[in-house]
């Protein structure tokens, strides 16, 4: 659930371009204010952070000896001794899992969040408030599956953790690929 907050971001988002088109009819102009809007805001939102966030706990000028001490008693001094050759990385079953879901992260976000859209709007020539409804309803379902599904897979692999990985990964990659594979056939809202 902890970075569920990335897709609940890109609803938010999408409805508040949908709010910004129901107030502005000039599309062009709307989504235009939309991107400088969430600009300012991603801004204002590096400044108080770059205030508030430290690299290194002992550089916070609020934190007591106390917690420090806590702290730095339970870091790991992590050295790496040896460096791991390629052929290493080539032949671990783990390496290539990871990349697999990387790959698959890389085309939902990309794919929905990018080209569905532009897709949506260029080639099916779809409103692009509807482009922004459909894009909302999708992330909503995305956060609902997120949830849910990460509820059934720890379940599952609290029983086998081999299925539970095989199962969340086959239900999630066809569940994505059915859905990029319909949109293609949308051809009116």
């Amino acid at each position: 659930i902890s970075d569920s907050g990335v897709n609940l971001g890109i609803v938010f988002g999408s409805l508040f371009m949908l709010g910004l088109f129901a107030i502005i009819p000039n599309q062009d102009l709307a989504w235009r204010l939309g991107f400088l809007i969430s600009g300012l805001l991603a801004i204002i939102l590096a400044i108080i952070l770059g205030r508030l966030l430290y690299d290194l706990p002992e550089q916070h000028p609020k934190i007591s000896k106390e917690e420090l001490e806590y702290i730095l008693s339970g870091r790991e001094n992590v050295s790496m001794k040896t460096k791991l050759s390629l052929s290493y990385w080539l032949r671990s079953k783990n390496y290539w899992g990871y990349m697999q879901g990387l790959g698959a992260q890389a085309g939902i976000f990309f794919g929905l969040f990018t080209w569905l859209p532009l897709y949506l709007f260029y080639a099916r020539h779809l409103s692009l408030a509807f482009t922004l409804e459909y894009t909302a309803l999708i992330w909503s379902f995305g956060f609902i599956g997120e949830v849910v599904g990460g509820y059934v897979v720890d379940k599952l692999i609290k029983r086998n953790p081999n299925l539970g990985f095989k199962v969340g990964f086959a239900i999630s990659s066809l569940s994505v690929t059915i859905g990029l594979a319909a949109a293609t056939l949308v051809s009116s809202p």
